[in-house]
């Protein structure tokens, strides 16, 4: 249990109102003189056990193999540690302050009750901090006296006490119960006002209560209009609700007034990838990544939109850079490796064989022979793949042969097989020649990402890669035949007169499948019953959200030009709609549903 961590209310938040003593303390300092300085200016308040760490490596070492630490004081630029690339080469990284409170957060190395105070030089770090990711709980600016030290230490620790039954419920994905405690919270004269709003805004929006967290972020924005995590939020909650152009909008400003802001960057290129510019999301994607390049998810998001794109050279690029970056942080995991693994193999080239030594290199130093947990099988499995890419790449059929029975032998064994990891061992089987092998986890994989047009053109298309191309034929007829299932109820309904029941259902495919010819049959199922049906504001979104859809998507079929002339008389909001007219009776929508 973390020293300070009491449910009583506390007093003033005054220095001398802690017992400095009782904490544990760890300073990360890449300075010998800066970090005897903090240690002195510790001991000077009364701290007693301070632990030294020099620098990134040095500090994950410790947070690992000691007890928790309370309050954690590190350095924002740390010094270049030396790395070998997957091509071979030296690359100098400087691991800052904020890539180790992301590894802190990611791999629980601290109690969400601990400190985290950033110490920094650098002037402009408060425009970062403000919309980190995973901000510190305060920084501090060098030089700093020992009085604001632990000034801004006392500080950090009420509020951390004063908020920590919130932390801990939403932890725990408690969200009705931290909401609510949230909301009790807001007394007058708080300083922790904003604090409890922030939690209402998150729980609203883990909870789907989208339209209630616009609300919410809009009247916060009246008397903060500079909040940018209130208009991130705002955003969100916009997107959810597939306004996409509102949401647009707001993050363009975001990333205009801070370029740091990364999660902005993040969502606006969901916004534009939704909206058919997959272009525009890549490209904002890598410029993000470039001012943190070890943000792992973002490259498998790169990776992911490259693969999409049949972008097999950027997709092998944003691999190295994940594992270039990562390289022994539990962030990367075995499906990333596989999958690289399986991508060098379909592309064969003499440096994929070096890439791929080096990659069994960095499974075997940071991954095999250390305690990760349940992943551990997963890791043996993504070496095992690496190792039958290199043996075909070289040509050794016997070698690649025996790794391929091990993969199998072991897999069977995963306690959890993830969507990722099953392509690369389809991927491994049609390399292997095992077509039955590779045709089973494809319909699997497919059956998974029903709707999902790019997954299935790049799963059926490494089929036809692979030389099994009279399988892909019969899936993809399989996979049409499964889109007619699952519109044959909503026509049934249309045609039995009952065309609102039949138009919700066919939202309601639209909204799960993103499958485009659903997304058409929505879009006419919404026409047919305004036709019919007094004005409503709620549907007219609906409808312009599907024609921004099947515009961005098949913008030259002749069928999108004759939905966007029926819908738009009542493309406007209910309160002005009323002169859209009536062109058909109560049981058009069953006349004409499916496009």
């Amino acid at each position: 249990m973390t020293a300070y961590l009491s449910r009583e209310k506390p007093a003033q938040a005054a220095p001398g109102a802690l017992d400095w003593g009782r904490f544990r303390y760890l300073v990360v300092e890449d300075s010998p003189t800066m970090r005897a300085w903090l240690r002195q200016a510790i001991v000077s308040m009364g701290g007693k056990s301070v632990t030294e760490a020099a620098g990134y490596n040095d500090a994950i070492y410790r947070l690992n193999n000691q007890e928790s630490f309370d309050i954690v004081l590190c350095d924002y630029i740390l010094s270049l540690e030396k790395y070998m690339t997957l091509s071979g080469g030296q690359r100098a990284l400087a691991k800052d302050g904020q890539h180790l409170l992301e590894e802190c957060r990611h791999r629980k190395l601290l109690p969400s009750a601990s400190v985290f105070i950033m110490v920094t030089g650098e002037s402009l770090y408060e425009k970062v901090f403000a919309v980190a990711e995973l901000a510190p709980d305060d920084y501090l600016l060098k030089p700093m006296k020992p009085t604001l030290l632990a000034e801004r230490l006392t500080r950090a620790i009420f509020r951390k006490q004063a908020l920590g039954d919130l932390i801990e419920l939403f932890d725990g994905q408690e969200f009705e119960k931290c909401m609510e405690a949230a909301r009790a919270l807001r007394f007058p004269d708080s300083p922790y006002l904003l604090d409890c709003d922030r939690f209402v805004g998150d729980c609203l929006l883990k909870l789907g209560r989208n339209e209630e967290a616009i609300r919410h972020y809009e009247d916060l924005l009246i008397d903060h209009a500079g909040l940018a995590w209130a208009k991130m939020g705002l955003a969100r909650a916009r997107f959810h609700l597939d306004r996409y152009d509102e949401s647009r909008d707001i993050l363009e400003s975001l990333v205009a007034e801070n370029g740091e802001f990364a999660q902005a960057h993040d969502l606006l290129a969901r916004v534009h990838e939704v909206k058919g510019s997959p272009e525009k999301s890549r490209a904002l994607m890598k410029e993000v990544l470039a001012r943190n390049p070890r943000a792992i998810h973002r490259h498998r998001e790169v990776v992911r939109m490259a693969l999409d794109m049949g972008d097999a050279q950027d997709a092998v690029t944003a691999y190295e850079g994940m594992f270039n970056h990562g390289a022994g942080s539990v962030s990367v995991g075995p499906s990333d490796f596989a999958g690289f693994g399986s991508l060098l193999l379909q592309n064969p080239d003499q440096d994929h064989v070096q890439r791929l030594t080096q990659l069994i290199s960095v499974l075997n130093d940071h991954y095999l022979k250390l305690n990760t947990g349940g992943d551990q099988a997963g890791y043996q499995v993504a070496e095992l793949v690496a190792q039958f890419a290199r043996a075909k790449l070289k040509g050794n059929g016997n070698e690649a042969a025996r790794f391929y029975g091990q993969i199998g032998a072991l897999a069977k064994d995963l306690p959890a097989v993830d969507n990722e990891m099953k392509l690369s061992l389809m991927e491994v089987a049609i390399a292997a020649g095992d077509e039955a092998r590779a045709t089973e986890i494809a319909r699997e994989v497919l059956a998974d990402y029903h709707g999902n047009e790019s997954m299935t053109h790049r799963i059926l298309g490494t089929l036809e890669q692979g030389g099994l191309g009279s399988e892909a034929e019969a899936m993809r007829m399989d996979t049409e035949r499964a889109v007619a299932d699952l519109n044959r109820k909503a026509v049934t309904l249309a045609k039995g007169g009952k065309p609102k029941e039949a138009m919700e259902e066919f939202m309601r495919l639209a909204d799960t499948t993103r499958n485009l010819s659903i997304t058409f049959n929505a879009a006419l199922a919404i026409v047919h019953w305004l036709e019919s049906a007094a004005p409503e504001e709620a549907l007219s979104r609906k409808l312009a959200h599907y024609l921004e859809v099947i515009r961005n998507r098949d913008p030259v079929n002749p069928r999108t030009r004759q939905i966007e002339e029926m819908a738009r008389p009542y493309l406007r909001a209910a309160a002005s709609a009323g002169a859209g007219g009536q062109t058909s009776g109560p049981d058009s929508a069953g006349k004409d549903t499916v496009l």
